[in-house]
């Protein structure tokens, strides 16, 4: 991915998330203002607002992204598949779907529901954006770690037979 479309990603992804990890924690935590109070924070409404703003730029640019990251990778062989990648786009449909169904179902409990599923996903979804994101450079620097620690394939172990490396200087 070229770093325009990782920082597209990574915006959106935190506006959204952060702002839906704000809205739950003003809903769940709260006390409201006032026994007849519909919202339990005055910021409720902006953070909902900016949330169900940004979710769909969200899902335009995991769109995007899909289509120029995600598909080829699940072509391949199954060796260069990330298992992360495919957690990703496991969790998104439970997550898209019951966005828009926390507002227009209405029965309370099932309401309920939907919302901590809507709650569980996207948080499960952010951590493991965030591993995904990582991971490539996790890799690299396990891969960096781990062959410092073995020898060259061009060099003999070191407990072996010893002969000058050509590159090195006669002694």
């Amino acid at each position: 991915m070229n770093r325009t479309a990782v920082l597209a990603v990574a915006c959106t992804a935190a506006i959204a998330g952060g702002s839906g990890v704000a809205l739950a924690w003003s809903r769940w935590f709260f006390d409201p203002i006032d026994e007849l109070a519909i919202v339990n924070s005055p910021a409720e409404p902006v953070l909902l607002a900016i949330h169900v703003l940004a979710v769909p730029v969200l899902v335009f640019v995991l769109g995007v992204i899909a289509a120029s990251h995600a598909v080829p990778r699940l072509r391949k062989r199954r060796g260069e598949r990330s298992r992360l990648g495919l957690v990703l786009i496991g969790l998104l449909a439970p997550l898209i779907l019951s966005g828009p169904a926390t507002q227009v179902v209405e029965d309370e409990s099932a309401r309920r529901l939907i919302g901590y599923v809507h709650g569980g996903t996207g948080i499960l979804w952010l951590l493991a954006l965030t591993v995904h994101a990582c991971s490539p450079r996790l890799s690299r620097w396990i891969r960096s770690r781990r062959d410092r620690s073995l020898p060259a394939p061009d060099r003999p172990p070191a407990d072996g037979p010893t002969t000058p490396c050509p590159s090195a200087p006669p002694t």
